[in-house]
């Protein structure tokens, strides 16, 4: 019989706690582009521009959504409530797309033989120290051609 009302107790303890409401989780995005102004004009790139496609831009498996901030140089931790609007990556391969070829310093390839630009964004985070905040991106790439990689680094 004791154990009987043991159970009904924790049943009831489990219902009330199932049943109640938590207040929810607010959640708050965030762009890491700039509100957008009158849009720069594109410059053709000059016929001796040198060539390339942009190939795969991936980002570290924390880097999602989720803004995290680094409080040292071995700890980074993501913010409950803070989000990114898209994927740290989409916003890295549209940068490097206005860097490279809105410029006219390189012409953009899209088919056909040309060296592949390869980049993995191994961090991007809100850095926090006693002075303030700063923001940190960091890449890696690997430039290469179709039969071997011409050069990587940080």
């Amino acid at each position: 019989m004791t154990a009987r009302l043991i159970i009904l107790a924790v049943l009831g303890l489990a219902g009330c706690a199932l049943s109640s409401k938590a207040k929810p989780l607010e959640l708050h995005y965030f762009s890491a582009e700039p509100p957008v102004a009158a849009a720069a004009a594109q410059r053709a790139p000059a016929a001796t521009a040198p060539r390339l496609r942009l190939g795969v831009v991936t980002a570290a498996d924390y880097l999602r959504f989720r803004i995290v901030h680094r409080d040292s140089a071995q700890s980074v931790n993501p913010y409950e409530t803070l989000r990114w609007t898209e994927a740290p990556r989409e916003y890295v391969r549209r940068a490097l797309g206005r860097a490279l070829f809105d410029t006219g310093a390189v012409a953009q390839v899209i088919g056909g033989a040309a060296p592949v630009l390869d980049v993995e964004v191994t961090a991007f985070e809100e850095v926090v120290r006693p002075g303030g905040h700063t923001g940190r991106v960091e890449l890696r790439y690997e430039l290469r051609d179709d039969r071997v990689v011409v050069a990587r680094g940080v």
